[in-house]
């Protein structure tokens, strides 16, 4: 390795490291000065969405800035993507994978919350789904009563517009109000129970990641593709694949 690209690593590494100071230090900073805090759960399992919600309640079209730091800012200086879930960002959602969260909220007043992600959940008791030894079974003759949707994604890669599509609260629901499960798994994850569809999503070289299985109980797979750009378009799949109860 050369001179200079050990520098750069090193130049790269202290910018990292010195901005994660600076903004810890804005953060004890705010901390002093919040006046209330922000609604959100302590704890929460993986793969389940974090709501969040402003205690401020004065009339008004207002704007709200929001500032979310997780395990992915003090490796990448990355904050953590969300969504709104009402008018004038005053509720949003997030999720992400195991760690703690501090939630700020930046105007129009100033708030936050801690929140813990806790690893090695699973929203549903039964077991997942291992893949098929056919991989490209035949559509079904009826929708599936239980259909799994699993994308593997790289977490250090996601990019806002993939968080957009995951994070929305409108395809989790339809999901879960009718029976069927979504789950989102990082190709990195270590010790996973979905370890066979990660083999298999990073095996791919003509589907890039994020890559989204649809997959019946029996671990048939009925399609495996790219993650739709939109949550429209991920809903349209869910409702093609999945039946309504």
């Amino acid at each position: 390795m050369r001179i200079a690209d050990k520098e750069d690593r090193f130049l790269s590494y202290a910018g990292r490291t010195g901005l994660c100071i600076f903004v810890l230090l804005i953060v004890a900073w705010l901390a002093a000065l919040c006046s209330a805090d922000i609604i959100a759960p302590a704890t929460v399992p993986e793969h389940t969405l974090v709501k969040i919600e402003s205690t401020d309640d004065q009339d008004g079209d207002r704007d709200y800035g929001w500032l979310i730091l997780g395990p992915r800012f003090f490796k990448t200086g990355m904050f953590e993507e969300w969504v709104q879930t009402s008018e004038a960002k005053r509720s949003i959602a997030f999720t992400g994978p195991p760690g703690r969260y501090v939630v700020i909220l930046l105007a129009p007043t100033i708030q936050q919350a801690v929140v813990v992600i806790e690893g090695d959940a699973k929203p549903d008791p039964k077991p997942d789904p291992e893949p098929d030894p056919d991989p490209t079974p035949p559509p079904p003759d009826k929708l599936l009563a239980e259909m799994w949707l699993i994308v593997v994604e790289d977490n250090e890669k996601r990019t806002p517009e993939v968080a957009r599509v995951l994070l929305d609260p409108t395809v989790r629901r339809w999901m879960t109000d009718n029976g069927h499960n979504l789950r989102i798994v990082d190709r990195d994850a270590q010790a996973s129970d979905l370890q066979e569809w990660i083999d298999r999503a990073t095996a791919q070289t003509d589907i890039a990641l994020p890559c989204l299985f649809v997959v019946d109980d029996k671990g048939a797979v009925y399609s495996e593709s790219e993650l739709p750009g939109s949550w429209l378009l991920l809903l349209e799949v869910a409702k093609k694949w999945g039946a309504v109860k």
